[in-house]
């Protein structure tokens, strides 16, 4: 296992808990085996977007890249390496959300870094 932070640890296993959840869960366990099944990440993903639980997870660094130790992490607490195929594929499907929401986060850096620019502008030009 790679060594990671308490609070990534954390997040980790609650990552595997959710997704064990969904794996063994009778009422969302048909949605599990067909996007499975399908063999596309962009279906897992789907199911993933809808949860309330995993839309309250930051699986992002604050740079808003993929935390890619932290889902390895979850998935080998998860699935034994017989499962690799369904292993990656949720990987894949993880790597997706994760970079929909970094592209959120990045884009709000980049503003913020816009308005201080023009801050410090505006001062350098009229602050004397």
């Amino acid at each position: 296992m790679i060594n990671l932070s308490p609070a990534q640890l954390k997040k980790a296993q609650a990552l595997a808990a959710l997704l064990n959840g969904w794996r063994v869960n009778g009422y969302s366990l048909g949605s599990y085996r067909q996007a499975r099944s399908s063999g596309q990440a962009t279906n897992f993903a789907a199911l993933l977007r809808n949860d309330s639980s995993f839309q309250q997870m930051d699986l992002c660094d604050w740079l808003g890249r993929p935390e890619v130790q932290l889902i390895d992490t979850a998935l080998s607490m998860l699935l034994p390496p017989v499962y690799a195929a369904e292993s990656e594929l949720l990987k894949e499907a993880l790597m997706l959300l994760c970079n929909e929401q970094g592209g959120r986060r990045q884009a709000q850096l980049k503003v913020g870094g816009l308005g201080l620019a023009a801050v410090v502008i505006l001062l350098w030009l009229f602050g004397e």
